[in-house]
């Protein structure tokens, strides 16, 4: 905000992590690709709806070859974290370049037998080429995993910029 100029000298490694972060959201997350609905209710429509803003923004994207990679992923283990937070991503690399798609759903949705109140989708794309930093991007939002009070901050945001603030203010 406003008060840069009077940060204390030690903040000085906080701020760059908060620059870093910066960055890696800019370069990862689209606010073509945030969702907030109430509407969507089951982990079909949530990939469904995610899956087509990455084709939109990405041409290079088969939807029906993501679609498959999404489920394959699933088939080895739940992607569920925390009962709230669901953390899809196809298991070969899709599209022209890396992206993370939101999908905020404050009802909850429907995912599987063991969670049916997931708030937060976070789908991770990596491109075909292999040389995304989605591995940082996850260790990043750890926190809002293991730590109920930072998702219930995060599902709170009503646009990408407030969202991207929250995640600024929680994690750097």
């Amino acid at each position: 905000g406003q008060h840069e100029g009077i940060r204390q000298p030690s903040d000085a490694e906080n701020k760059m992590s908060r620059h870093h972060l910066s960055r890696l959201i800019d370069a990862y997350f689209n606010s073509d690709l945030f969702i907030l609905s109430d509407t969507i209710k089951s982990r079909e429509e949530a990939l469904d709806a995610l899956t087509e803003r990455s084709v939109k923004l990405d041409s290079q994207i088969n939807p029906d070859f993501l679609k498959r990679q999404l489920k394959l992923r699933e088939s080895f283990s739940s992607v569920v974290f925390s009962e709230n937070i669901a953390v899809p991503h196809p298991i070969e690399g899709v599209g022209e370049f890396s992206k993370v798609g939101i999908l905020i759903s404050p009802q909850g949705i429907d995912w599987d037998e063991s969670s049916q109140d997931v708030k937060l989708t976070i789908m991770m794309v990596p491109d075909r080429f292999g040389n995304n930093h989605l591995d940082e991007v996850s260790k990043a939002l750890l926190p809002i995993i293991e730590n109920q009070a930072y998702l219930d901050e995060v599902v709170q945001a009503t646009s990408f910029i407030e969202f991207k603030e929250t995640l600024l203010k929680l994690l750097a």
